[in-house]
């Protein structure tokens, strides 16, 4: 069956929290109902950072969620400083960045993601 546009029939917020909202939505799909959990949030946004050396700034960051640090690119919220957050500046050359994403030391889908967009032009 060919993808269709879906269109909500019907949307129902279940959280509406600090920084995220999330609904629940019953949408037409090919003439069927179908169920959506939809996650609003109001945007981020990251880079990859590279210094005059040519070394890759990487951010490591406790993340509460898995109770544990990630090494991440720079990346935040679209709204103001959140003056609860804390990161860690490490510098890589790209063999190193290389053999750290060899090692599973990066996890996130966001840095891995950006990381290899950007490899083309590491050096």
């Amino acid at each position: 069956m060919p993808i269709s546009k879906e269109i909500q029939k019907s949307s129902e917020m279940k959280f509406d929290g600090k920084l995220i909202k999330v609904t629940y939505d019953i949408a037409d799909v090919n003439g069927n109902e179908a169920w959506r959990e939809v996650v609003h949030h109001p945007g981020a946004t990251a880079i990859v950072v590279v210094t005059e050396d040519n070394k890759i700034v990487m951010e490591r960051q406790f993340r509460y969620a898995l109770q544990q640090p990630l090494l991440e690119i720079p990346a935040g919220k679209l709204d103001n400083w959140d003056p609860d957050e804390y990161v860690e500046l490490e510098y890589f050359t790209l063999p190193e960045l290389l053999e750290a994403i060899k090692a599973e030391q990066i996890k996130d889908s966001k840095s891995l993601a950006a990381l290899m967009l950007a490899m083309p032009y590491l050096k």
